[in-house]
């Protein structure tokens, strides 16, 4: 089986994730205490609990991205053809722009909530509350690329992603080595997301000022919720089941049970989850494609 080029990026995206795993868990064991160790993944997983604000958000506006670009063009940064069409996704992107800008804040104050319910300490909280806004502007930077790779740009946004998970690897790396501990959790996810942010929007202003800066008789949540809001409540069920799943375990051993259990657990997830997510490579790497159909 021949597999296409985007399919290939996903892969190997994937196995990225897979070949640091284990440089981050030698060093994460070398370097952290247990109970550490079962704070930085009780992290990690606490963090996916903003599916709460998004549910599935992101992948149902690639979708229809996908849907309403099928006969449009990109030249120049600028995205061109049918007018009425163009209009259509202009109005979806504003209004999915304009809807994160109230989504985010909700996912960040839900994230601040929760740790102060799972953690008592407070050295440990203030650093979780810290990564809550890191995660918070994680969230915004997901949507421009979620946006992005809908027309198609599915490599393009796989290249920047690798760069990110690098650019992560780098800085948590380095910060354990210097002995920065669970500072490096928080060092590492600010230049990773600080980068996607640049390379997902700023690198391309005037890509985005096309499509926001243009005002559009579609930019009204009232034409996009019929369309919307009957998928996105199938899509909530099947978010939320998925982070109670496969997320809320280590938060719960760590709350009901003890560091270094939450920590081995973590371990497991992490490796699990990432041979899974393989499976699916060539479902998201034609998505767009399928949509446009």
């Amino acid at each position: 089986m021949t597999l296409d080029s985007n399919t290939r990026w996903i892969i190997g995206n994937k196995l990225l994730s897979i070949l640091k795993g284990p440089i981050t868990i030698l060093l994460l064991v070398s370097i952290l205490s247990k109970d550490d160790q079962g704070v930085w993944y009780t992290f990690t997983n606490l963090s996916a609990i903003s599916i709460m604000a998004d549910l599935g958000f992101l992948l149902l506006i690639t979708q229809y991205v996908s849907h309403e670009s099928a006969s449009l063009v990109i030249c120049n940064d600028v995205v061109k053809g049918d007018i009425e069409r163009l209009s259509r996704l202009r109005g979806l992107v504003q209004v999915a722009v304009k809807l994160y800008t109230i989504v985010v804040p909700i996912a960040v104050i839900i994230l601040c909530l929760a740790g102060a319910h799972f953690f008592s300490d407070t050295h440990i909280l203030v650093l979780w509350l810290m990564y809550s806004f890191i995660s918070g502007l994680k969230l915004f930077a997901s949507l421009f690329l979620h946006i992005y790779q809908g027309f198609d740009k599915v490599k393009s946004v796989q290249k920047i992603q690798i760069n990110a998970t690098i650019i992560f690897s780098i800085a948590v790396w380095l910060s354990l080595a210097l002995g920065l501990n669970l500072w490096s959790l928080l060092i590492g996810q600010l230049f990773s997301s600080s980068y996607t942010l640049w390379r997902g929007y700023f690198n391309k202003r005037a890509f985005w000022r096309n499509l926001l800066k243009v005002q559009s008789q579609f930019a009204i949540w009232s034409y996009w919720k019929p369309q919307l809001l009957s998928l996105q409540l199938k899509y909530a069920v099947s978010w939320l089941s998925g982070f109670v799943i496969f997320n809320y375990a280590v938060p719960s051993a760590y709350k009901s049970m003890n560091p270094l259990t939450a920590g081995q657990l973590g371990v497991t997830l992490v490796l699990l989850g990432t041979l899974n997510s393989l499976s699916y490579s060539p479902i998201i790497a034609n998505l767009p494609k399928m949509n446009m159909l």
